[in-house]
């Protein structure tokens, strides 16, 4: 998923952001120029992220959050370890990296389990771009299934 959306500094040391992602996927194309990557909208609806992220150092943060999917589907989300957040090599952006582990969900999120991986960008601005890939695991009537 690519989400998009504001990142605001509520006081020193915490940042919340909140994001939308529309359905779509990133398409990758490898040839020999290199790999080519474009974000491919398809019809459907959006997700929301709302986050919190709580830093320990310049460097290093714990974060919260859920991603909610509409029609009461949900998940909430804790980072596993710590995440790291530092300047990129271009200027104005800033770089951070998280691994979440899904705590709760809601819907035909209900009992699931999993993990998302967080890579995005901060602009001095505080426009966010957040790149994501989970995989989840959900409870249905025929047993376990992963998505």
């Amino acid at each position: 998923m690519q989400f998009r959306g504001h990142s605001t500094q509520l006081s020193p040391g915490v940042m919340t952001a909140r994001a939308v992602a529309p359905s779509g996927g990133l398409v990758s194309r490898i040839d020999g120029e290199g790999v080519h990557g474009v974000f491919e909208l398809v019809e459907g609806d959006e997700a929301l992220l709302e986050r919190r992220l709580t830093f320990l150092d310049h460097t290093t943060f714990e974060e919260v959050g859920t991603i909610s999917f509409g029609a009461g589907n949900a998940i909430r989300y804790r980072n596993v370890g710590h995440g790291f957040f530092c300047p990129s090599p271009q200027s104005g952006l800033r770089h951070g990296t998280a691994t979440w582990a899904v705590e709760t969900g809601a819907g035909v999120f209900a009992g699931a389990s999993g993990r998302i991986v967080s890579n995005f960008l901060v602009a001095d601005s505080g426009e966010l771009t957040d790149h994501q890939i989970g995989v989840f695991f959900l409870d249905n009537p025929g047993g376990r299934q992963n998505v």
